[in-house]
């Protein structure tokens, strides 16, 4: 893949669309079974990955901040370690990535958006405390329990907005307050 170095808003690495700055990856153009993203690169564009399904391993920089809709939806990534810098996972991120066993998501995550980790191979999700929105539905058709003894998912850390009570149910803090947000597990 070429873009001509006049472009005023698009740049490549032979391999991948970005921002003219580097700061934003718009899409893979080249199929691949790995990819490492550019260093300095702040975002990925929705679809960026979508639907390569032979890729199996992306290597993420330190300074990502979000990942867009779909960005990650039907490739065969095996594992996901969010960057440091990671803030805003948005909708569907992960749909469809059947392959995806483990997921590691580290202090400093603010948003999770709907149904991102949803039909992915996960039996297990934790959630840091600094997470501050989660949309409904982000593990269905998951192995992820919700509710009871065998529950495979939780809100690590205290002080956080959000709480989860280990039957199914989905808190706020809203001031003094807590409301209740949803149930995880409509089955709970």
């Amino acid at each position: 893949i070429q873009v001509a170095e006049s472009n005023p808003f698009m740049a490549t690495d032979g391999r991948a669309l970005y921002s003219k700055d580097w700061s934003i990856m718009a899409a893979l153009a080249v199929p691949s079974d790995a990819y490492a993203v550019r260093d300095g690169c702040r975002a990925l564009g929705k679809k960026a990955f979508s639907s390569f399904a032979g890729l199996s391993a992306v290597d993420l920089p330190s300074t990502l901040e979000a990942i867009g809709p779909f960005a990650f939806a039907g490739t065969a990534l095996r594992s996901f370690h969010a960057p440091s810098a990671l803030r805003i996972i948005q909708e569907k991120a992960f749909y469809g990535c059947r392959q995806l066993a483990q997921v590691q998501l580290d202090e400093g995550l603010e948003s999770i958006g709907p149904s991102a980790f949803e039909d992915c191979g996960l039996a297990e999700l934790r959630i840091p405390a600094s997470v501050q929105e989660m949309g409904a539905h982000v593990a269905d058709g998951t192995d992820v329990r919700f509710a009871g003894a065998a529950a495979t998912f939780c809100i690590e850390g205290h002080g956080g907005r959000l709480l989860f009570d280990g039957q199914g149910g989905l808190y706020e803090r809203v001031g003094a307050d807590v409301r209740f947000v949803r149930l995880m597990d409509p089955d709970a």
